[in-house]
């Protein structure tokens, strides 16, 4: 959002960041030409910070990222400029048999179970026009999701998240939304939907047929795609089916495969029967 005569670079978030985590972070930085940077966000060193201010949280105006250039030429000469995006650097790892991490698993998960769930379909003869939407901006105000909303019209609309596994020390049972190894997250209500019954319980129905363990992402913290959609028109029948995923909105989010594979089951499981259950 600015470079500094001294060749460092200020910014701005674009979605859900917590500043709190930012410092000290790898980016990547993507030029005009599409060649990748790396950079690291830096803050004012503790060592030279008063006492009084080492306690305190950063604010984003007090960081910056730096990209080893000694001047705003040398910058220019890099080919970066005003508007180019950074993102964090963490690649995606397998940790265990069952456990993955890697950064944006909301929504990199949603995504995955999607493409899974195509894979799993495309050679059927459903009952139904299937479309899949690879909707942008939920982070920035759901905007993807209402424009592509209002395009295809849908009779039924499900989102496929992945969302806040809080199941760590520190956090009581009754504030965790969801846990990892207890299966997809259906949910009731959130921020910007309340899930019309029908839709929970046939999404209950066919887990419960295909013998599929799930949960309930708790009421009602943070907002889906589901939240444009369901207004879009004269109002669309909407739910959401996440993924369980520790950390989200960070650099490193974790999750289980376990969850991921019943997410996708009964994502599948919905398309083919969502007709018969819902009309």
């Amino acid at each position: 959002s600015y470079i500094e005569e001294k060749g460092f670079l200020r910014f701005a978030t674009l979605g859900g960041w917590d500043v709190r985590i930012l410092p000290a972070q790898v980016v990547k930085i993507r030029t005009r030409t599409g060649k990748l940077i790396t950079g690291v966000i830096g803050s004012v060193p503790p060592h030279v910070l008063k006492p009084e201010d080492r306690e305190k949280p950063f604010k984003l105006e007090d960081l910056f990222i730096d990209v080893g250039a000694s001047s705003a030429d040398e910058v220019q000469k890099m080919g970066i400029r005003l508007g180019d995006p950074a993102v964090p650097y963490y690649p995606f790892e397998q940790l265990s048999e069952n456990l993955v991490g890697g950064k944006a698993f909301d929504d990199r998960a949603g995504c995955a179970v999607a493409i899974r769930a195509l894979q799993e379909l495309q050679r059927e003869n459903l009952d139904l026009t299937l479309v899949c939407n690879f909707a942008i901006g939920e982070e920035t105000g759901l905007r993807g999701a209402r424009a592509a909303a209002y395009s295809i019209n849908p009779n039924v609309a499900l989102a496929l998240e992945g969302t806040i596994g809080a199941d760590v020390p520190g956090v009581a049972p009754a504030r965790q939304p969801t846990a990892l190894g207890r299966g997809p997250a259906i949910t009731i209500a959130d921020s910007s939907l309340i899930t019309s019954r029908r839709v929970v319980e046939a999404l209950e129905q066919i887990a419960e047929k295909l013998k599929i363990a799930y949960q309930y992402k708790l009421p009602v913290y943070g907002g889906t795609d589901a939240g444009a959609i369901h207004t879009a028109r004269g109002g669309i029948l909407s739910g959401v089916l996440s993924v369980p995923c520790r950390y989200i909105h960070s650099q490193f989010s974790l999750l289980r495969l376990d969850d991921f594979e019943n997410t996708v089951k009964l994502t599948v499981g919905f398309v083919r029967e969502c007709r018969t259950l819902l009309g």
